[in-house]
């Protein structure tokens, strides 16, 4: 069971900054997730070059996500995070007039950068103040800031779903997308003062960077894969990685071809809502769910385990099919990942917990570039695949944590 401890003041202020910023970011993120993957298609992108620009999208992400770790962890999280903002404002802007496939790869590139770079500096400075990855705080703080990034991401759908739906009659089907990526970008400018106004460093790490960008990269990769328990815990993220690709792509695919473009993002947007807001609510549900399993990692498999149970309905012909699926994998979502971004906080030290985080993402993105790539081949079928490699991976996850228990 998880410990009692009387809640510090200071703690509760820190994660109250780190929700409005999660939530700031993710509402500019949920604006542009009702509607990039229907913009391209209205754009007359095929389906195919979908899903390779996406496949491109993760591998970029994943090219820059281990360094920008290391770059949080030698320079600073809050610098980090205002870099990562600047090139997402840049990104959102060129959305906002994307037209072919070309515009599209530009928007993308800068969008990984900006991802890359900010996967990571809010947690390992809230880790950071509070001084103890094992305080109670630290579990319930990541808790409440996935639950504001699930209501912030729910509300933006439903902001950028409506908008293309309310201006369909006075624009083209390609531009009516662009005031949507507007919005984000101004959310985003947003998120940039309350990053400069809250996010401030007082409590100096316990150890310093133990060299520059590429020395903590090599250290703390190395430290993040070092037991067999945050190894499973990087193989279960690529796995969630690669579901999240598969419904994000089958889903708005599955609903323009049955409802149209402009009904579709209305639809979309809706149905991101609703599972973000479930997502949100099982988050706050997460220290409970540690205490009842026994241990982060046992939670964590189990979640797994129902992770693929809930995903097979996407493999079903039928273009609603993957609803179904989006809602379940979000639902698993909201414990499952500050579960497993737990456990490697508490596996490794401040030196370097940027760098843990980045490896964690790009355990994500590798596993979503490999989930893109697959549904341009093999269309539902990829579902099936990555469900077969989650089953090992859940598995393998509890056991690991049986074996480590005995030892102990």
């Amino acid at each position: 069971m998880t410990e009692t401890v009387s809640p510090d003041p200071r703690h509760a202020e820190m994660a109250r900054a780190l929700r409005r910023m999660r939530f700031l970011g993710s509402f500019a993120f949920g604006n542009v997730a009702a509607v990039r993957i229907l913009q391209l298609d209205a754009a007359g992108v095929s389906a195919t070059q979908i899903g390779l620009l996406m496949a491109g999208y993760s591998v970029v992400v994943a090219a820059v996500e281990i360094p920008s770790g290391a770059v949080a962890d030698v320079f600073g999280r809050r610098r980090t995070k205002l870099i990562a903002l600047a090139f997402l404002v840049a990104a959102f802007a060129v959305f906002a007039v994307v037209d072919d496939v070309v515009s599209s790869a530009v928007a993308l590139t800068l969008l990984a950068l900006g991802r890359a770079l900010a996967s990571g500096p809010m947690e390992s400075w809230f880790v950071d103040e509070v001084g103890d990855a094992n305080h109670p705080s630290v579990l319930g703080g990541l808790s409440s800031a996935e639950a504001a990034h699930n209501v912030g991401t729910a509300l933006g759908a439903v902001t950028g779903g409506l908008l293309p739906w309310l201006l369909a009659d006075s624009v083209d089907q390609v531009s009516v997308f662009g005031p949507v990526f507007l919005m984000a970008g101004l959310v985003l400018l947003a998120d940039l003062v309350i990053t400069v106004r809250t996010m401030n460093e007082t409590v100096v790490p316990e150890t310093g960077p133990v060299g520059g960008v590429w020395k903590t990269t090599f250290v703390g990769v190395r430290s993040t894969i070092s037991g067999v328990v945050p190894r499973w815990v990087v193989a279960v993220l690529a796995t969630y990685g690669a579901f999240n690709a598969c419904v994000e792509l089958l889903t708005p695919l599955g609903l323009s071809e049955g409802l149209g473009s402009d009904r579709a993002a209305l639809w979309f947007g809706a149905i991101v809502a609703g599972a973000w807001l479930i997502s949100a609510f099982t988050a706050t549900r997460t220290p409970q769910l540690e205490g009842w399993a026994g241990s982060a990692a046992r939670a964590a498999g189990l979640g797994t385990v129902a992770m693929v149970l809930l995903m097979l309905p996407a493999a079903f012909p039928f273009w609603a099919a993957p609803v179904v699926a989006y809602v379940g994998l979000n639902t698993v979502g909201g414990p499952l990942l500050p579960l497993l971004a737990t456990i490697i906080h508490r596996h490794v030290d401040s030196a370097t917990r940027s760098t843990a985080l980045s490896t964690l993402n790009l355990a994500f993105m590798a596993g979503a570039t490999i989930g893109s790539g697959l549904v341009a081949v093999a269309d539902r079928a990829s579902v099936l695949l990555v469900a077969a490699v989650a089953v090992v991976c859940g598995w393998g996850l509890l056991r690991a944590q049986q074996r480590v228990q005995a030892a102990g």
